[in-house]
């Protein structure tokens, strides 16, 4: 009986693994976190619509990025927005890292292409990272689908798409 419910977590614990992944996130909600000034301090979602209460591409939301008062515009380190965090790839601290609801990691939530986890590098998301540098570079941005957060800047052959 011991052995059939080890199992059982065993597989239990390889199909949350599974549904933790890029290829998945259509069917999940990409939640952003930072860790500065204190450990999971949520930041929005980055895949959902626009007229989601928590959604970064509400502007009217706690969560919107544009929101001159939310969360984006607060004091993460050293007097440094959230918005440094992602667009000017400071030393200081890390930029907020991006989740799924089951705490899976996807991204890191910079426009830095040389760092590897970024949503910027090359094996991650080109609708994201478009829409996030357009964020920096204080243009609007229009939410990316959710299939958006799926696709990669290299196609299949090592080709720059």
């Amino acid at each position: 009986m011991k052995k059939l419910l080890f199992l059982v977590l065993c597989i239990a614990a390889l199909a949350g693994d599974a549904a933790a992944h890029r290829s998945n996130a259509s069917n999940v909600k990409l939640q952003i976190y930072s860790n500065w000034p204190s450990s999971r301090t949520y930041l929005g979602c980055l895949n959902c619509a626009a007229t989601d209460p928590t959604s970064i591409w509400n502007s009217t939301s706690t969560y919107g990025w544009g929101n001159p008062d939310g969360v984006w515009s607060h004091p993460a380190f050293r007097h440094a927005d959230y918005r440094h965090l992602v667009c000017d790839m400071p030393l200081t601290a890390p930029p907020p890292t991006v989740l799924d609801d089951y705490n899976g990691f996807y991204y890191v939530l910079t426009v830095d292409a040389e760092r590897r986890s970024s949503i910027c590098s090359l094996s991650m998301s080109r609708q994201g990272c478009e829409a996030v540098q357009a964020l920096c570079s204080g243009k609007s941005a229009a939410a990316v689908s959710a299939e958006g957060w799926t696709d990669t800047n290299v196609a299949p052959g090592g080709l720059r798409r």
